[in-house]
């Protein structure tokens, strides 16, 4: 596949999330015949795991944070996805105060905070649930694991987001540490048809 890459001749070589590639991946990219090349990644993500003696002794750019120190970046300052305020943490501390966004997208997205009406506060919506205590177990054969409750409460609320209207079951997702903890999950929603 690699030897049919090098073949097919690009005036532009785009990569994305660069913040998380080696320098062996990368150089592969590099091998591409191209005019130009751009990387786009975030270098204050954590650095892609790997020896890099090999790149070292060759003189090669281990890390998209020497790549941006040796070839120069654009910053791109505006944040999309979510309001500013939800995410006031990593633009504080993380990205030294530079993110930003428009008026307008932040009209927006609090809109559809709003509609949703999950969130005490709509220009921050993050929501921690207390769960009443139950004591998590693990079920044999596996060690991961599982906390019933959670999972009861994660289907009532995926339930209510339902309801509204405004998104479907497909553009839901459930995060979970735990395997254990999926199989709860999966066990609460077999009771719920829309789920």
């Amino acid at each position: 596949a690699l030897k049919q890459v090098r073949e097919v001749q690009t005036s532009l070589n785009l990569t994305d999330e660069t913040g998380q590639i080696s320098e062996l991946d990368l150089n592969m990219i590099w091998d591409v015949p191209g005019k130009r090349c751009c990387c786009i990644g975030d270098d204050k993500q954590i650095e892609a795991r790997h020896n890099s003696q090999a790149a070292e002794k060759l003189q090669l750019p281990s890390s998209f944070s020497r790549l941006k120190a040796q070839y120069g970046s654009i910053m791109l300052e505006h944040v999309f996805r979510h309001l500013l305020k939800s995410v006031s943490w990593n633009a504080t501390y993380v990205y030294d105060g530079r993110l930003k966004s428009t008026a307008k997208r932040t009209q927006w997205l609090e809109q559809q905070v709003k509609r949703l009406d999950i969130f005490k506060d709509h220009t921050c919506p993050k929501a921690w649930i207390e769960i009443a205590d139950e004591e998590e177990f693990m079920e044999a054969p596996s060690h991961s694991w599982r906390n019933k409750t959670e999972a009861k409460a994660c289907a009532a609320l995926a339930r209510s987001i339902l309801n509204k209207g405004m998104v479907t079951a497909n553009q839901l997702a459930i995060l979970t540490m735990y395997t254990g903890q999926v199989a709860e999950i999966h066990k609460a929603f077999e009771k719920c048809p829309q789920l």
